[in-house]
């Protein structure tokens, strides 16, 4: 880009830390979690907390998309029309902000 360093844009609805430490109990269990809206991917951050099952991230907006790293899978797609069959995953994980 003409020698332009590049910058992340920020998201404007990530995740807050408090909703994934209190929210992890109840995943623990869980095998697959998809998140259909997820931004920059925070959801990640439970792999760190202890979540051991796939997490799979769908974004719409490829500058976010982008971003994410740290999860089993990512698609850059209309959540509308995400390509799994039913009982593909056993827990749909996304930001209040945005679902």
């Amino acid at each position: 880009m003409n020698g332009q360093k590049m910058t992340q844009a920020k998201h404007p609805a990530k995740f807050h830390n408090l909703i994934l430490q209190e929210t992890l109990p109840f995943l623990i269990e869980r095998k697959r979690l998809l998140d259909p809206m997820a931004g920059v991917g925070k959801v990640c951050r439970l792999k760190e907390m202890g979540f051991t099952g796939k997490i799979c991230c769908n974004e719409l907006e490829p500058e976010w998309a982008n971003q994410i790293a740290g999860v089993d899978n990512v698609t850059i797609l209309d959540c509308r029309k995400l390509p799994w069959p039913n009982d593909t995953f056993d827990c749909i994980f996304t930001s209040p902000t945005w679902a």
